[in-house]
């Protein structure tokens, strides 16, 4: 930045930055908060230079600037502190009476209009020079300016050496000044390069430790910790019992090694086993879902299993031996084999089962028992708060049926998915979360209970009607009999 304690320099380098450059630059005012300091900026592709008067600012050198430049007119008050923008105005706009004229600085650059003062800044800096033409309101055509009577005096002028001598070099130094950065943004800008180098350098250093964690089996990371540890199993437990099991909580993660179901039974060293094992699942919401539901669960008769979540322990210090590369390149074909596995087990159609065979959903309360009481079934209620829960669901996951059960008194809506895996998540989503101020109970449905027959009996039903009184067979029997008449022999006779 450059620095000003004249009022008039400040004003005669404005005219020369305006002039030489062009109408698309931008232009800013801005007055210091607290110091009442003058500020131009001016800003094009290539240079920013800004310009401050070292003078306390007032109404009076605000007028004067303004006047200066008529095409420009400021969009908002001098008075605030903040930048102004200037806009590009009718040069007819201002209001002077002196004479306007209008250079031609290059073959297709005019610039204009400009009073003599500015015309003079130009001569002096070699801007322009008495060959180039002008043109202000009442000449017939455009002349060099040594041939304008009103401007001749201006080229002898500018041809004086000690004016060009004064001039040329604050100009360069502007041009300096737009190109090198200032002692203080040197010094913004190398704080800021030593603290990104700091923060790579940390980073580094942390992702060099993670790396250490993680060879000697220290680190674990919590979201993809998938694995379940599994106490109390009997004696004779098989791999496929404890499977059968541990797929209703989601889908378990297939073993590249053995292209079965990722599940470990621990042995003693006599090769029995231990009551415990580890089951690890594709997804981590399967891990809550059977600590919730498969904790403290009736494995067989008098036999309850126990299960948390696993924690690995750190490895021992031994050295690992490296694998050869015919051995990493076997190992990397098994390993894909296990991810395809688990591909085409997610990717199974609704029509097979895959794995939970729980896809139905139950939340409640989703309405108040006054709703219940207050809507029909098929009233809009129903159909609004249907859509609402669908919207809220496709959020997380792709639901395929919403059906609330019109007057049931705790408020219950079934849900159905796609597949076990969206049901899972939906679960873990939305139990216990608030629905309308009530905490939400989300949980699988259990294919027996006949939620229909819980709610309230509609006030809208028409009573069944009275069944005829039938006649029982003997009846009819008896009203035959009685119907038909006697023989005369058996007739009482009366005289």
């Amino acid at each position: 930045m450059t620095y000003f304690d004249n009022w008039n320099e400040f004003l005669h380098e404005a005219r020369l930055l305006y002039f030489r450059t062009p109408l698309k630059t931008k232009y800013v005012f801005k007055l210091l908060k607290g110091k009442g300091k003058i500020i131009l900026k001016v800003t094009d592709n290539r240079q920013c230079c800004k310009f401050r008067l070292n003078t306390e600012s007032s109404s009076r050198l605000i007028s004067q600037f303004n006047a200066l430049f008529i095409n420009w007119s400021v969009s908002k008050d001098l008075s605030s502190a903040e930048d102004l923008p200037l806009k590009i105005t009718d040069g007819n706009s201002g209001k002077d009476n002196h004479v306007k004229w209008y250079v031609q600085c290059g073959e297709n650059d005019i610039r204009g209009p400009c009073d003599a003062e500015a015309l003079k800044s130009l001569l002096k800096s070699a801007f322009i020079d008495g060959y180039n033409h002008v043109w202000c309101d009442g000449m017939d055509s455009w002349k060099p300016i040594s041939e304008c009577d009103e401007l001749r005096q201006l080229v002898i002028d500018s041809e004086e050496k000690d004016s060009e001598d004064e001039v040329v070099p604050q100009v360069t130094e502007y041009a300096s000044a737009s190109e090198q950065p200032t002692p203080s943004e040197d010094a913004t800008v190398t704080e800021e390069d030593e603290a990104k180098k700091r923060k790579r350098e940390k980073k580094k250093q942390y992702l060099k430790r993670k790396k250490q964690r993680i060879e000697s089996g220290q680190w674990v990371d919590s979201s993809k910790n998938c694995t379940v540890y599994v106490s109390g199993l009997p004696k004779d437990t098989s791999l496929a019992e404890v499977a059968d099991l541990f797929k209703k909580a989601g889908l378990i993660k297939i073993d590249p090694l053995t292209t079965l179901p990722k599940i470990k039974l621990y042995t003693d060293e006599n090769g029995e086993l231990k009551s415990d094992g580890t089951v690890t699942f594709v997804n981590k919401e399967s891990v809550e879902f059977a600590l919730r539901y498969l904790d403290n669960y009736h494995f067989r008769e008098n036999c309850i299993i126990h299960v948390e979540r696993a924690k690995f322990e750190p490895r021992s210090n031994q050295q690992t031996k490296p694998v050869p590369a015919s051995v990493k390149s076997e190992l990397r074909k098994k390993y894909l084999a296990a991810k395809y596995e688990e591909e085409r087990l997610k990717s199974w159609s609704d029509n097979v089962d895959d794995g939970t065979g729980r896809r139905i959903v139950i939340s409640k309360p989703m309405f108040s028992m006054e709703d219940a009481m207050r809507y029909e079934a098929g009233d809009k209620f129903y159909t609004e708060l249907k859509d609402e829960i669908v919207n809220e669901i496709k959020k997380y996951v792709e639901v395929e049926k919403v059906t609330p059960i019109a007057r049931h008194p705790q408020g219950v809506v079934c849900i159905k998915f796609k597949n076990s895996l969206d049901a899972e998540v939906f679960i873990s989503k939305f139990n216990n979360r608030l629905f309308d101020g009530r905490s939400l109970e989300v949980y699988f449905f259990d294919g027996k209970t006949d939620l229909q027959a819980q709610a309230f009996p509609s006030r809208t039903a028409k009573k069944p009607e009275p069944e005829p009184d039938l006649k029982k067979e003997d009846d009819f029997k008896r009203d035959w009999i009685e119907e038909q008449s006697s023989d005369e022999e058996f007739e009482i006779r009366t005289e």
